[in-house]
């Protein structure tokens, strides 16, 4: 065999060989598992990168469930929505290597966008050249970005939810320990429930903050440990006992809080304060809108006594771009101080809009903890925190005209509800 006869057979036996990394019918293991980079300029506080996580994948149907997300310092894509949750895509892939997924949005209305995908072997290193199709991509993502394209393989087994990006760019051992082990997950996701819970009882997020804290720690104390796991489900199972701990606390205050909101206040002292307040209340201010017009918007706050204990409220405010909150209806005051108004229409898991009326010396505030009454407010509007001065009181001067409002008469049906 001469010189020139043995190049042409190792030209060709190469070839052979890149054409063979993925000559076979394409299998679920060709697709399955992590791919792409993520990395972290700052020690974890962002991450950028893109990433394909595949899992779920059936022989049969030749199909798997798909995540794909890129950020960078300016832009984010994510590709992962699925009827009304935001988990991942169903992904369908044919024996040439390649595969595509049909996107829809949070509604699970389809969207037209697809992304096409195309499993590649370069120089022996496996990865996913993907490409989004279609006018509607940009849904997906901020900015006008677009996806990369290439996403190197990165390992066969995928991540648990929500750890992905973190998971690529942290290669301590703990952390990977933390991202595979679904105890340890678990418990992440109780400290993030109960961090969720403290918030929606105190309406304060110091416990929800206090879950990155304890995390960090336990890595770092695990990290090395004979037994990462161990360590890690020990540190956890400790925090989560903090946690439960700190929730029943705010649990019974909250109760506490709950029962003199629902108890009537003291007559008297309500009929007095009634007196100081009644009046309506009326304050200007520059508003405008995304088109760049200018004007001035006007809130506004009624207060017409109904009973020795019981005030008629109507409250209109306005907000950037055209957007309002109005409520209306009879506020009654309790023995936490002030008077509260119960709504009669209830919303999901039986949550009921209440919105409080505190008055102080110099004002009258009104507060939404719960933000519940925001379902009668615009995208940009809320009740909670709005205040007028009562320095602004003046006498209602169209009485007659508000007593035969629909919204007065309304508002009187409901003066002997609880």
């Amino acid at each position: 065999m001469n010189t020139h006869t043995k190049i042409i057979n190792v030209f060709a036996a190469l070839a052979l060989g890149t054409l063979c990394a993925f000559s076979h019918a394409t299998s679920a293991q060709d697709w399955q598992g992590e791919w792409g980079q993520w990395s972290s300029p700052d020690n974890g506080v962002n991450l950028y990168g893109g990433s394909i996580s595949i899992f779920a994948c059936s022989q049969e149907t030749s199909t798997c469930r798909m995540r794909l997300n890129a950020e960078s310092a300016k832009t984010r894509c994510e590709y992962y929505f699925s009827g009304d949750s935001h988990h991942d895509i169903e992904m369908t892939w044919s024996t040439d290597d390649s595969a595509t997924t049909q996107l829809t949005d949070a509604k699970g209305q389809t969207k037209q966008c697809r992304v096409d995908l195309k499993l590649e072997n370069i120089a022996g290193k496996r990865q996913i050249h993907a490409e989004s199709r279609g006018p509607q991509c940009d849904y997906f993502c901020t900015d006008g970005a677009v996806i990369p394209q290439t996403y190197v393989f990165h390992r066969a087994q995928p991540y648990l939810w929500h750890s992905t990006p973190i998971c690529f760019a942290d290669d301590r051992d703990s952390r990977q320990a933390w991202c595979d082990d679904a105890n340890i997950q678990a418990l992440e996701q109780r400290l993030y429930d109960l961090g969720s819970k403290y918030d929606a009882l105190k309406h304060d997020d110091a416990l929800y903050q206090k879950q990155f804290v304890v995390r960090e720690a336990a890595l770092k104390t695990c990290n090395g440990a004979k037994d990462t796991s161990d360590c890690l489900l020990h540190a956890y199972t400790s925090d989560v006992s903090d946690f439960e701990h700190a929730v029943a606390m705010a649990q019974t205050e909250r109760d506490k809080a709950e029962k003199l909101l629902a108890q009537k206040g003291d007559a008297t002292q309500a009929s007095k304060l009634i007196t100081q307040i009644d009046g309506v209340y009326k304050k200007q201010f520059a508003n405008g809108n995304v088109d760049g017009e200018h004007y001035t918007s006007e809130d506004i706050l009624e207060i017409v006594r109904v009973a020795e204990d019981a005030v008629y409220f109507r409250a209109s405010l306005a907000f950037f771009n055209g957007h309002s909150c109005g409520q209306h209806g009879i506020a009654r005051f309790s023995q936490a101080g002030v008077f509260v108004f119960n709504d009669t229409q209830k919303f999901a898991n039986d949550a009921v809009c209440r919105l409080q009326f505190e008055v102080s010396d110099k004002a009258i505030t009104i507060k939404d903890p719960d933000g519940l009454c925001r379902n009668y407010c615009g995208a940009r509007g809320s009740f909670n925190g709005e205040t007028f001065l009562r320095s602004a009181r003046r006498t209602i001067r169209y009485m007659t005209i508000l007593k035969n409002s629909e919204q007065y008469k309304e508002a009187l049906g409901t003066l002997d509800n609880p």
